[in-house]
């Protein structure tokens, strides 16, 4: 198991955390009693929620960003602190043989217990909009968010090519890496770092693309920066990049912004920065490591009360971790079940036992991402245990009703061997245990080309050949592999586009061809 030391304050993050700085912007009273901890004789804490087990001290936060040691004593600092939520097919978890067709009430906090990328180049110019006033600022005078011990983002807009979104959370990390000065035709320039995502043409196709990847001809959308352009609804046009110079970072500060919504939509999560090129904010889903902790003040029971005026089934604890923000979950969803909802984690599975034994009293199914079957990629990308992932879809399937989904990403972790050694892994634990392979698309640190839908066929079928007996592909709507087929007869049961499931066969939970018990939750126990 994977332990470490955290101590996440002002510019000094621990050595084991890549998120970086988060500003201290929690009051007092804005705080609560985390669960799951040990009071050291040091004053220190060992926090026991996820499989990092990190030691806080006094004044500090865990590698997740969202639990502070104040006076020897672990805080939740998201408590009834939502930042995103809507309502969505329960396919889209993906759980296909949980409440198949139900709608789920989705939220999540802000934070994370695993990594992503940082960005912009300080010197780079960004327009925003503040309480409806705009103005240009380079990405150097984000500091004051951090340097101000409540700064507030409230108002804080950028623009993208469908105007104005609220900005909800700034990332920044200390670093000496160079960045990327970009020059086009027009004279337009912005700077980034090599990994950041720009949208770029080539041969009129729209993507996104790496800095690093980008080359002389490469064509960007472009924006006029004129405050009438800025305020009205100028059209985006297209540029061409004539040079790419990697210039030293004097600031050794980079940037990023997170922008409203859980959609994949590039055009909700790309903004205009430099000189009016328009950049993809490189999230990690968005709000999993913002500058500081935000989110509307959406109490349990009003999280329930938004869950049945929507119409949902049940409530999906999801967007980032939930295990960061046990507490809240646990509380929504004791009163979820009064209501007859049911509850849901979607979770990289990072948990301790104790974690493990605490999520089992109130939640009803698990989807858990096994991201890859190799150790070295879990330690090489996650700075994660790849054992306590397993061990999680082991103990969960003890308890509850699980679903594993593998996202295949083109030479990390698509080979034949890998996959057949996950799916015999996954046998042994349990042959019904649903496994979702889904196709990977370009963002955040990798930019190779997408997961053919070849690939996915390939993995499902050496899935079911090992035995496993509901395994599907994602990411390719259409694709036969969506749907659900009854392992002993092979008839068609469950079919599905996209999220939308089309037609359900199954009948008093078995196969109309055969009669074969199918592995399908309509209704819970506890339910009246």
């Amino acid at each position: 198991m994977v332990e470490v030391s955290c101590d996440v304050v002002s510019d000094t993050p621990c050595e084991n955390d890549m998120r970086g700085t988060i500003v201290a912007n929690v009051s007092k009273n804005e705080l609560n009693d985390a669960m799951l901890y040990t009071a050291l004789p040091t004053g220190n804490v060992r926090c026991h929620l996820c499989g990092r087990r990190c030691t806080i001290s006094p004044g500090k936060r865990g590698y997740c960003g969202v639990r502070e040691n104040r006076d020897g004593l672990l805080y939740s600092l998201v408590y009834g602190k939502a930042c995103a939520w809507a309502v969505d097919p329960i396919e889209k978890k993906p759980f296909y043989h949980f409440f198949p067709g139900s709608e789920s009430f989705s939220f999540s906090t802000v934070g994370c217990n695993f990594r992503c990328p940082w960005c912009l180049g300080s010197d780079t110019i960004i327009p925003i909009m503040k309480d409806g006033k705009i103005k240009t600022i380079k990405a150097a005078d984000l500091d004051k968010f951090f340097e101000e011990k409540h700064s507030d983002l409230k108002g804080l807009k950028a623009l993208t090519v469908k105007g104005w979104r609220r900005i909800i959370g700034i990332s920044r990390k200390k670093t000496d890496e160079a960045v990327f000065e970009i020059s086009t035709e027009e004279g337009r320039k912005t700077y980034l770092t090599k990994d950041h995502l720009v949208i770029a043409i080539t041969n009129g196709r729209i993507h996104e693309k790496q800095v690093k990847a980008l080359r002389a001809g490469d064509g960007v959308i472009a924006h006029e920066m004129t405050k009438k352009n800025l305020e009205g609804s100028a059209p985006s046009y297209t540029d061409k990049i004539v040079e790419m110079t990697e210039i030293e970072s004097s600031h050794h500060y980079v940037y990023d912004l997170m922008l409203e919504g859980t959609d994949n939509d590039w055009r909700n999560h790309s903004f205009f920065c430099g000189d009016g090129i328009l950049v993809h904010n490189c999230q990690n889903w968005e709000i999993s490591q913002p500058n500081q902790i935000f989110g509307e003040n959406l109490p349990p029971k009003k999280i329930v009360e938004m869950a049945k005026e929507a119409g949902a089934q049940g409530i999906a604890y999801t967007y980032t971790e939930p295990t960061i923000f046990m507490e809240y979950a646990r509380d929504t969803a004791e009163l979820a079940r009064r209501e007859g909802l049911y509850n849901v984690f979607v979770s990289n599975g990072y948990m301790t036992d104790e974690a493990i034994e605490e999520a089992s009293k109130f939640l009803d199914a698990i989807r858990i991402d096994l991201k890859a079957f190799n150790p070295e990629t879990y330690r090489k990308y996650l700075a994660a245990d790849i054992e306590v992932v397993k061990h999680s879809i082991a103990e969960f399937n003890k308890r509850m009703h699980t679903e594993v989904i593998n996202l295949i990403i083109p030479t990390v972790n698509d080979s034949d061997d890998e996959i057949r050694a996950l799916s015999e892994w996954l046998k042994s634990i349990d042959p019904t245990i649903p496994l979702h392979f889904t196709a990977y698309y370009p963002a955040n640190k990798f930019t190779i080309a997408p997961t053919p839908a070849e690939t996915l066929q390939k993995a499902r079928k050496i899935a079911l050949d090992v035995g496993l007996h509901y395994v599907y592909t994602g990411n390719v709507p259409g694709d036969p592999g969506e749907n659900t087929y009854c392992p002993n007869c092979d008839v068609l049961l469950i079919r599905r586009f996209g999220f939308a499931v089309l037609e359900n066969r199954i009948k008093d939970g078995r196969c109309p061809g055969c009669g074969h018990q199918i592995k399908l939750i309509t209704r819970l126990p506890w339910m009246k």
